[in-house]
């Protein structure tokens, strides 16, 4: 189940560990689990890692999970046909015996599917920018009131050993 995805592409099944026939209860039960195991495991992995593959399962979580999406994207994993030695054989109404609205629907399908890939991808990167940028300033804030009490504590102590020594 790991998602190397550096070795090769994988599919969104096989970074969800699960197979293309899977229901929408497995895919949800996978992507629960991978989730799961990326935020509570130490996996070695950094933190920008961890939040990349976790945007990876939900999106793969995303996609599998509408049946519309779903269809787009397993269209998009068939091997292309071959039309070179395609014969189109002509019914008798003299129509094609394929359907190029068909075609069309499906190719704005899967354009509109990455579409939406690309917005969630988004959409996450900049969640994590803001949460990024909030642990910053709060850092940069918990330091700056440390070193005032410091500043505070040095002070009081100047005082208490200066009175010490005047008495």
């Amino acid at each position: 189940m790991g998602l190397n995805m550096a070795a090769k592409k994988q599919t969104m099944y096989e970074i969800l560990g699960v197979l293309p026939s899977a229901s929408l209860a497995e895919i949800q039960a996978a992507h629960k689990l991978l989730s799961r195991r990326y935020i509570t495991e130490n996996l070695g992995l950094s933190r920008e890692d961890i939040s990349f593959k976790l945007s990876v399962i939900d999106v793969a979580m995303q996609t599998l999970s509408t049946p519309m999406s779903r269809d787009a994207y397993d269209a998009g994993l068939a091997p292309p046909i071959n039309t070179t030695n395609l014969a189109l054989t002509p019914n008798p109404g003299n129509t094609p015996a394929y359907s190029k609205t068909t075609a069309l629907e499906l190719v704005a399908a899967i354009e509109d599917n990455n579409k939406i890939a690309s917005a969630l991808m988004a959409s996450q990167v900049s969640a994590l920018t803001v949460i990024s940028d909030t642990v910053d300033t709060t850092v940069n804030s918990l330091k700056r009131i440390l070193k005032v009490v410091a500043t505070v504590l040095v002070l009081i102590v100047v005082v208490k050993g200066g009175g010490a020594i005047l008495n």
